[in-house]
């Protein structure tokens, strides 16, 4: 039962954690699902929960584009900006 609960104190601290990048628009909602270890649909649900707002699409594909180019797809990145 101890381990549970250490456990369950890890995910959530890893999801706060996330959910407190998100909220200051350090990452993507994608980044904060994988930092937390949900699915994007759960980090989507939390947000919804704890008020925290959607960044403007704008920020988010500034945020996509730096991903792209910091993973090493700036051919991607440069299809994004060009729409």
């Amino acid at each position: 039962m101890g381990q549970r609960l250490l456990r369950e104190g890890a995910r959530q601290a890893h999801l706060e954690y996330a959910a407190g990048l998100y909220r200051c628009q350090e990452v993507t909602l994608e980044r904060a699902a994988e930092i937390a270890g949900v699915s994007i649909y759960d980090m989507m649900a939390y947000a919804r929960q704890h008020d925290i707002p959607e960044p403007s699409r704008a920020d988010e594909m500034r945020a996509d584009v730096a991903a792209m180019l910091i993973r090493g797809r700036p051919d991607v990145a440069e299809r994004v900006i060009k729409g």
